[in-house]
């Protein structure tokens, strides 16, 4: 963060090229005439500022809640510069996203989900409290449930450094970065191999998370014997996994066919992008909301779910 700046566009425009390259601003498919009609192709105003009655940034004030920049290219920018013209005493942080806390937090926001299907299958309506479910229970709990976050983030970092010693890191740039998969990579032997072994290794690893929050938080095993517990209950009801994973397969790539279909008749890849963000979360909430339903078939349940919460 480098305070008190003056700059133009031109300015800024100059600054950003020091790091590299740059790309034009996304504008859709504005009519060339409505782009010559712009000075600066390399610069972009995000405000929520009305002049006349219309938003004088191109992007308004919504989309800057979340915001990925030109994620539908395939090489997309490794980054954005901002210069703060008018920004309000408080608020109006720019924050960034830690996909390590992810990871950790991964079995705690499970979790959350989990108690909410329970709450509304004993039919009381979940608030969005019950996602904090995994903290707002005591220090004991908070801490197991952290414990086992931990376990969680080291065990998938070393199924992706396996992939690392194999490819190079091919494979975890594409997976974990979304950078996009070129030839070279095709015609490489490491590549694929790369990603097969971390497939085969991640089924262990996600069938021993499987019920692991719940056993945890629910029937107070520790996060390490929750593991085990978890994964021979996975094993004993194979084929019910079998079928209850085939049928989110087939949902999440209906999901896709739709949204493809969709952006294809409507506004090409920027469409892609504005339906993946929203409907990507949806379908990520059911799918670990109905991870209570194949804890709840597994084991026997002598507690009643607090809907308190």
């Amino acid at each position: 963060r480098i305070r008190n700046q003056d700059l133009d566009d031109e300015q800024l425009q100059a600054f950003s090229q020091r790091f590299g390259p740059l790309e034009e601003a996304p504008f859709g498919r504005m009519p060339e005439a409505e782009k010559a009609k712009i000075k600066n192709r390399f610069v972009t105003t995000l405000s929520n500022i009305k002049v006349d009655g219309k938003p004088i940034g191109g992007l308004g004030n919504d989309e800057a809640t979340w915001h990925s920049d030109m994620t539908y290219s395939e090489t997309p920018p490794p980054a954005s510069l901002l210069l703060g013209i008018e920004i309000p005493d408080q608020g109006g942080d720019t924050h960034f996203a830690d996909q390590r806390a992810a990871l950790a937090a991964l079995p705690a926001a499970t979790l959350g989900l989990m108690q909410a299907s329970a709450m509304a299958a004993a039919g009381t309506f979940p608030m969005p409290k019950v996602l904090f479910t995994a903290f707002i229970h005591g220090a004991a709990k908070r801490q197991a449930m952290l414990h086992l976050g931990a376990l969680y983030t080291v065990a998938f970092l070393l199924v992706v450094g396996l992939t690392v010693l194999i490819d190079g890191g091919q494979f975890a740039k594409v997976y974990l970065f979304g950078e996009p998969v070129t030839m070279e990579m095709i015609e490489s032997d490491g590549f694929y191999t790369a990603m097969w072994v971390g497939t085969l290794m991640y089924i262990p690893l996600g069938a021993m998370f499987w019920h692991a929050p719940a056993l945890v938080f629910w029937n107070d095993v520790s996060p390490a014997k929750s593991l085990f517990f978890s994964m021979a209950a996975c094993w004993k009801n194979k084929g019910a996994m079998v079928v209850y994973m085939g049928c989110w397969f087939v949902l999440f790539a209906l999901a896709s066919l739709v949204i493809v279909t969709i952006a294809s008749a409507l506004a090409g890849p920027q469409m892609i992008g504005a339906l993946v963000a929203p409907l990507g979360m949806v379908l990520a909430s059911m799918f670990f909301a109905s991870i209570y339903a194949t804890y709840r078939d597994s084991f026997v349940i002598e507690h009643i779910v607090d809907t308190t919460v």
